[in-house]
């Protein structure tokens, strides 16, 4: 991949975060367009999302190892936000390909595998703000990675109303691997107290209904139950994403270790 802007300092393991993803990369403008429409035909990455066997869809997870996540579907405005988001999820290399279009396409390199994996559960299929695009990201080149074939849904009930996406992912992510985290919004972006999480293994799903089930998070008590994929509308989905770009915006994602959560037994009648 050609590096649209080299930041030699995101080398530097020791630098702090907010240094590593600078504003240089915003004072590039793309070529004139014809009458104001872009030539592009298509970006650097094309995702193509096929069905793939347990084994195949384990192998492309497992290049999360190598601490790199591609990226399309965002438009060159959407390059501030792009920033942030990907400061707070502890990216420490960003590379955007060389284009003559709107949209732009490259890869994040990240601190560990830890935050890579994170910023794929929080930011994939993530609608960017002022219609910039959705975000898509995967650990591969030029496919996406859809849903696990052997992972389960999990609905979340009683979420607290000034809950945000990052504290849950970080309170169930002990149980098991993440693929999505997200927390459910009404069209008029207010939050709900319903979330849905996508463990990549139904094992890790079984385990965190038996671990946090009842269990206190952020001063309630939530149920969890396997549920099936979320169904959103389109309102729904915009108000809920950009609720979670908010909560990315002013949260840390640095790893830190959670809490041990001491379950709550449910109350016998």
């Amino acid at each position: 991949m050609v590096s649209y802007t080299d930041l030699s300092p995101l080398k530097q393991p020791d630098a702090p975060v907010i240094a590593h993803l600078n504003d240089r990369i915003l004072a590039q403008v793309s070529p004139p367009r014809k009458n104001g429409v872009s030539d592009f035909k298509g970006g650097a990455m094309q995702p193509t999302v096929v069905r793939q066997s347990l084994e195949e869809w384990q192998s492309n997870w497992s290049q999360l190892h190598t601490k790199v996540l591609y990226f399309k579907g965002a438009t060159e405005d959407a390059l501030p936000e792009l920033q942030q988001l990907f400061k707070s999820c502890r990216g420490i290399r960003l590379n955007v390909d060389p284009h003559n279009s709107l949209e732009i396409a490259g890869n994040v390199e990240f601190r560990s595998v830890l935050d890579t994996e994170k910023a794929m559960a929080l930011l994939n299929n993530r609608k960017l703000k002022a219609n910039n695009g959705t975000i898509i990201m995967s650990p591969l080149p030029k496919a996406e990675i859809g849903p696990p074939p052997n992972g389960a849904y999990v609905h979340i009930k009683h979420i607290p109303e000034d809950a945000n996406v990052v504290a849950l992912y970080d309170f169930l992510r002990p149980s098991g691997a993440l693929y999505s985290c997200s927390i459910q919004t009404n069209p008029n972006g207010q939050q709900k107290d319903t979330a849905y999480a996508c463990f990549v293994d139904a094992t890790y799903a079984h385990a965190a209904i038996e671990q946090l089930n009842f269990a206190e998070f952020q001063g309630n008590n939530i149920s969890l139950k396997v549920a099936r994929p979320p169904r959103q509308s389109r309102a729904s989905t915009t108000a809920s994403s950009n609720s979670a770009n908010s909560d990315l915006e002013v949260t840390s994602m640095a790893m830190q270790t959670p809490p041990q959560q001491q379950p709550q037994q449910q109350p016998s009648p």
